[in-house]
């Protein structure tokens, strides 16, 4: 095996900050920088960790429209847009 194509990968087995983009954005670049200090060439992070997975779908019965609507506007007012200043700084990140 060629070791010039090896490298590490880290996954990020943490969790957002719940429906906080900008609080969790500023996690993701620590957990990048340190997992590039550690060696890591790739970081992978789980699903829909910007802005949060919306554990309410089971918890919310879906006759609470007034509930729900509310959980859902303040997932999307936190939600990424690419591109955006999240990904931004996302990239930025990276680079470094």
């Amino acid at each position: 095996m060629n070791t010039s194509q090896v490298f590490i990968a880290a996954a990020a087995q943490a969790t957002p900050v719940f429906l906080n983009r900008k609080a969790t954005l500023a996690k993701a670049c620590e957990l990048i920088e340190e997992a590039s200090r550690r060696g890591a060439k790739l970081i992978v992070f789980p699903e829909a960790f910007l802005p949060a997975y919306p554990d309410w779908v089971w918890l919310v019965p879906g006759n609470r429209a007034d509930v729900l609507n509310a959980l859902y506007a303040e997932l999307l007012e936190n939600s990424v847009s690419i591109p955006d200043d999240s990904t931004q700084k996302l990239c930025q990140a990276a680079r470094k």
